[in-house]
């Protein structure tokens, strides 16, 4: 009892009112263990030891990526020397290889891992191609061609099925996202496509190219369904009052025409007008004039021409006039032959006309 009256001594105790009415609550009080400080001290050296673990195994990551790094880079430089001195055999061989398991990676990846490639792909041929000539252009679409054609020759039925059936199935994608715009632009090098092709083409490779397009035809409309016969049909419709209207339009014109000519015809044979004649008889006149008929000699080459074609411009601004002067030679020829036709002849008229022309030569 003393030990309880001593223990309730002790514990603290404090007033409060409850229901209007004093009562005491005891509150006890607890004391801080001992060992505390020394738990704080062990939590900061586990941090401690924890941080630091961490960074090492970072700096490990690190160097293990590194490293990583290095030995793809000694690899790709060893298969660049490898490729660089292997044999034709062995080219075929290694690509052979690399398709063998781009195939089994393939089929093995899922549809997320295969739009990831293709992804990549892409961003890889658009990079290429924003970065290459037109010659580089040009040697890559030869070499894809070749290697459609190649595909395809060697393709079984099969696969051309499925081939084509892609094909149809991407166009139809394309058409259906496709704006009015665009639809036009394709349908236009489509018409210029099919011109060209048809305008270089064979008898023959047209009577093909009409056969298959027969087929075609006859295969669709019997896979047709009811809806879509009927709307073909009236498409054709369309197409054959559109036809007919414009040809309703251009017939009246072309009556028009016909008519115009018929009557500018129908006076013909009959008297010529007066005007006519006179307007004629004027041309006439003048073209035979002397002004238009007259000639003069060209002082340079000495060639007659219709004097209407001709230039007059004065002695002073003709180019290279000194070329046009005569020549001492020609000078000493002209005076030994007049001298010596005077002393054979004997004539006093000779001898003027010496005269004459030695003041023209001269002068």
């Amino acid at each position: 009892n003393t030990s309880q009256s001593a223990l309730l001594v002790v514990t603290p105790e404090k007033k409060t009112f409850k229901n209007n009415t004093v009562t005491q609550i005891r509150t006890p009080r607890f004391q801080s263990s001992p060992s505390r400080r020394l738990r704080s001290e062990d939590n900061i050296g586990n941090d401690f030891t924890q941080s630091f673990i961490s960074g090492s195994m970072q700096k490990e990551k690190n160097d293990k990526e590194e490293r990583r790094q290095i030995q793809l880079q000694k690899k790709r430089e060893r298969s660049r020397s490898s490729r660089m001195n292997e044999t034709e055999e062995q080219r075929q061989i290694r690509l052979e290889k690399e398709r063998e398991r781009s195939r089994s990676s393939r089929m093995n990846e899922t549809e997320e891992q295969r739009q990831i490639r293709l992804e990549k792909e892409r961003e890889r041929s658009r990079s290429s191609r924003t970065n290459e000539t037109e010659k580089q252009r040009e040697i890559r679409l030869e070499k894809k061609k070749e290697q459609t054609q190649s595909t395809r020759t060697n393709e079984l039925e099969e696969l051309r099925q499925i081939r084509l059936q892609k094909e149809r199935e991407r166009s139809r994608f394309n058409r259906t996202n496709e704006s009015e715009e665009q639809r036009q632009i394709r349908l236009e090098k489509k018409k210029e496509q099919s011109r060209s092709s048809r305008t270089n083409e064979t008898e023959k490779q047209r009577e093909i190219r009409l056969e298959k397009k027969k087929e075609q035809t006859q295969s669709t409309r019997t896979n047709e369904l009811e809806e879509q016969r009927q709307i073909r049909l009236e498409q054709q419709k369309k197409r054959s009052q559109v036809n007919r209207t414009k040809k309703k339009v251009e017939k009246p014109n072309n009556e028009n025409i016909s008519t115009g000519q018929n009557f500018s015809h129908s006076n013909w044979p009959g008297p010529i007008s007066r005007d006519l004649k006179d307007t004629r008889l004027q041309q006439f006149l003048e073209q035979m004039s002397m002004s238009k008929l007259a000639e003069a000699t060209c002082a340079v080459c000495n060639i007659r021409t219709s004097a209407k074609d001709a230039k007059k411009i004065p002695i002073s601004k003709i180019p290279n006039i000194e070329l046009l002067k005569v020549s001492e030679e020609l000078k000493s020829l002209i005076r030994n032959s007049t001298e010596n036709t005077s002393i054979f002849n004997g004539n006093d008229n000779n001898g003027q006309t010496t005269a004459h022309i030695k003041s023209i030569i001269y002068d």
